[in-house]
């Protein structure tokens, strides 16, 4: 046999590879066959997806709860303004009677503080008014920012609210002067330009400053701005007393001409 295939190579190569040619298109068709049935393709083994579970909330529902939580939210900061409001407690004070004012009106309440106080059970102008200082004590602990009630003077306010008046918009609420305006310069420590404040404020005559109260001094001293501390510093009351008694000399003599 090996005599034959080396006397004649040629053939038995052409014949081997016609044999594996016949070989593979055989097994070619018999793999293509094989995915078919019934002359339908077969599709491959696939596994189920796992059911997407269903939501009982709607989104209105949903969106709803959202904003109930950011409210609550909002309402929780507005209280956070003192330790003991947030703690739900509220200051031993007589009870408003009767439907509540609007507090914003009183200079120095915004409607956050607002808000606070109406928490507090602080609700009408009436009940503010009867305030003593043991009550300005007792609801000062719940405000951030303490001596606020005095420095704003919320009882005086509410004493003209509750009367029916109104208070001046970004003036302190002190006695009017009466009478043509005194030379205010002619007090230690006011120049032009913070006599001319003054006077905006409705300080003109050294009677008025001379009967000035600790609160009144405190309600200039919060629209002096940049003068801030001036009025206790350069002893106004003091030098309007002498002025307004007529007593020049005395006054030179201590303060300067």
């Amino acid at each position: 046999m090996l005599n034959l295939i080396s006397a004649h190579p040629l053939p038995f190569i052409i014949a081997l590879i016609i044999g594996v040619a016949t070989g593979w298109w055989i097994w070619a068709n018999r793999s293509h066959e094989d995915a078919y049935e019934d002359g339908e393709p077969v599709e491959p083994y696939q596994v189920d997806p796992e059911p997407v579970p269903e939501v009982d909330a709607e989104p209105a529902t949903l969106a709803a709860s959202a904003a109930a939580g950011a409210g609550a939210g909002a309402a929780a900061a507005a209280l956070a303004d003192s330790g003991d409001a947030a703690k739900g407690e509220k200051p031993k004070i007589a009870a408003a009677v009767g439907e509540p004012d609007d507090l914003t009106r009183i200079k120095g309440i915004g409607p956050q503080l607002n808000d606070l106080c109406l928490s507090l059970g602080v609700s009408r102008f009436d009940q503010i008014a009867k305030w003593t200082a043991s009550d300005v004590a007792e609801v000062d602990k719940y405000l951030k920012i303490k001596g606020r009630i005095d420095r704003d003077d919320w009882v005086g306010q509410a004493k003209i609210l509750a009367g029916g008046g109104t208070v001046p918009d970004g003036k302190p609420n002190i006695a009017a002067a009466v009478g043509d305006p005194d030379d205010l310069k002619r007090i230690k420590g006011i120049g032009p330009k913070l006599e001319k404040l003054c006077n905006s404020l409705g300080v003109m005559r050294f009677d008025q400053i001379s009967q000035w109260t600790a609160r009144d001094v405190a309600a200039v001293d919060e629209h002096l701005g940049s003068f801030k501390g001036r009025i206790t510093r350069d002893q106004w009351v003091d030098q309007a007393k002498l002025l307004a008694d007529g007593r020049v000399t005395e006054h030179v003599s201590k303060y300067g001409a």
